[in-house]
């Protein structure tokens, strides 16, 4: 399994006056990496990345940034980033090596880089 991660913006038809959706950006990343993301999303400890859904660009943005932050307080103590990153795919990486640390966070750095981009967008995230 795993997660699709959409985003989509309204826009004006201005012919027809209409609100329609656009599509801005579509990712897909491995549930086997769920853990980790339950483990540093904080708005609903039991969703992990699916926590989410229906945000805007604009809380993905803080949202990211505070999960980054939890990762730091916790396994950062003066080590390198290298070091950190090392400690959490000890800890994290599936062993079936179907998705990893280091691809989830450049997956939460795609997000951003879209809601940075499209803050007013909306995440769709479904498994």
């Amino acid at each position: 399994m795993s997660y699709d991660i959409n985003f989509s913006r309204e826009m004006l038809d201005v012919k027809t006056n209409e609100t329609e959706f656009q599509n801005v950006g579509s990712l897909n990343y491995t549930s086997n990496m769920s853990r980790f993301f339950i483990n540093f999303f904080k708005l609903d400890t039991n969703k992990g990345i699916k926590s989410l859904n229906g945000l805007s660009g604009k809380d993905l943005i803080n949202e990211i940034d505070d999960f980054n932050l939890r990762i730091e307080l916790k396994y950062a103590n003066g080590r390198t980033y290298k070091e950190t990153l090392e400690i959490l795919a000890e800890e994290y990486n599936p062993e079936n090596k179907w998705g990893s640390v280091h691809g989830a966070l450049d997956l939460l750095d795609e997000i951003k880089e879209i809601a940075i981009k499209y803050p007013s967008a909306v995440c769709s995230v479904t498994c």
